[in-house]
């Protein structure tokens, strides 16, 4: 039986807002060939961004970042977009939410999952991030958060999804659960993340 670590208790617990944005093309024919607008649909190539300073360095990602007070998490979605792309996002859809807790701390990220499925603007390299395509059978997951390749199906395919992932660390995954559907709670994925941890 796996033994669960230094966990904050449930009632110490503590949520942190933050958005994660993904723009895809049809390839040929999208933002990604220098015409400055795009569609979400067809999915054939996603835009990421190496991140170049901060939490989560040198790794490949999403755009995203805090919610600034006054602001909805969606229109904080749309600024970071701008912010570390400079593209402007012209339509937003919700595609999941994950909650990450790490080993020995009492903050839990909860991370809205946003695609820009239209978009005005050609992705430059911002202070933040540095945009590449890629294609989708050629996503680079192991130049990417540990988690990533568990979830992005479930992106790839406008699955609404929720997950929670409990770290050891920035690499080590203790424990996962994901469930389709874009609102299931907190406190019900992390019981059961935890008993199959115990279960281990």
């Amino acid at each position: 039986m796996a033994q669960q670590g230094n966990l904050t208790p449930a009632d110490e617990l503590w949520m942190k807002d933050l958005t994660l944005v993904f723009v895809f093309s049809g390839g040929g024919d999208g933002g990604d060939v220098g015409d400055g607008e795009g569609v979400g649909l067809p999915r054939k190539r996603v835009l990421l961004g190496m991140k170049k300073r901060g939490f989560g360095s040198d790794r490949f990602n999403g755009f995203g970042g805090k919610v600034e007070p006054g602001e909805t998490v969606e229109q904080g979605a749309v600024r970071e977009l701008k912010e570390e792309s400079f593209l402007d996002a012209q339509a937003m859809e919700p595609r999941g939410q994950i909650y990450f807790e790490f080993e020995g701390s009492p903050k839990v990220l909860h991370v809205h999952v946003f695609e820009a499925t239209a978009w005005t603007g050609d992705a430059a390299e911002s202070d933040e991030m540095r945009p590449e395509w890629f294609d989708v059978a050629s996503i680079p997951f192991d130049r990417m958060w540990a988690d990533d390749r568990f979830w992005f199906p479930r992106l790839l395919a406008a699955t609404p999804f929720t997950g929670y992932f409990l770290f050891r660390g920035e690499q080590t995954i203790l424990t996962h659960v994901l469930e389709d559907g874009g609102d299931v709670s907190f406190d019900r994925l992390r019981t059961t993340a935890l008993k199959q941890l115990q279960e281990q």
